[in-house]
């Protein structure tokens, strides 16, 4: 039993996607998302979080949106000039390896 149960997990650490930076929940919570932007909730409405997710990824970070309660790219970038002026994504990015890896 010890044994499976072992094996599952390997499998499943294994298998696991790893989660960019843009959608660690450090960064990025949909119902945050949806509750800063009304244009979010109307357009994909409760449950449809892939398409928020998407919407964040592809339209909303690059545009400079806030998405979370811990991290807000504009205020990133105006208060951390040693980063430099930096696409919002790239600030993302760094403040998951400043903040979110330190647990």
């Amino acid at each position: 039993m010890k044994l499976s149960l072992l094996l599952v997990s390997v499998f499943l650490l294994q298998t696991t996607p790893f989660l960019p930076a843009q959608t660690q929940p450090e960064v990025f919570d949909v119902s945050v998302y949806e509750s800063i932007y009304p244009d979010i909730f109307n357009a994909y409405g409760t449950g449809n979080t892939a398409g928020a997710t998407n919407h964040w990824i592809n339209l909303g970070l690059p545009a400079g949106r806030r998405a979370s309660i811990i991290f807000d790219p504009v205020y990133f970038i105006n208060n951390n000039p040693s980063v430099g002026q930096i696409a919002y994504p790239a600030a993302c990015s760094i403040f998951c390896r400043q903040a979110c890896l330190r647990g």
